[in-house]
């Protein structure tokens, strides 16, 4: 896979992180209750998979400048 594809992947995980917060926002928000757990985990682990995309193509970039 090239650095962009990989990029791209990083890009649509954190927007649907963004909005899986939007809806926990607004459940917390309209409805004074938590949201369900299962929106919260999956909130966070797409998150975690869009950081840790992000921090695997910044280290593939700074290998590949260095050889």
């Amino acid at each position: 896979m090239d650095s962009q594809t990989i990029l791209f992947v990083a890009c649509v995980l954190f927007g649907i992180a963004a909005a899986g917060g939007g809806v926990m926002a607004l459940i917390l928000l309209g409805k004074s209750t938590n949201p369900p757990y299962w929106i919260a985990m999956l909130h966070g682990f797409l998150a975690a998979g869009g950081l840790t995309l992000s921090a695997y193509v910044t280290v593939l970039a700074h290998v590949a400048l260095q050889s």
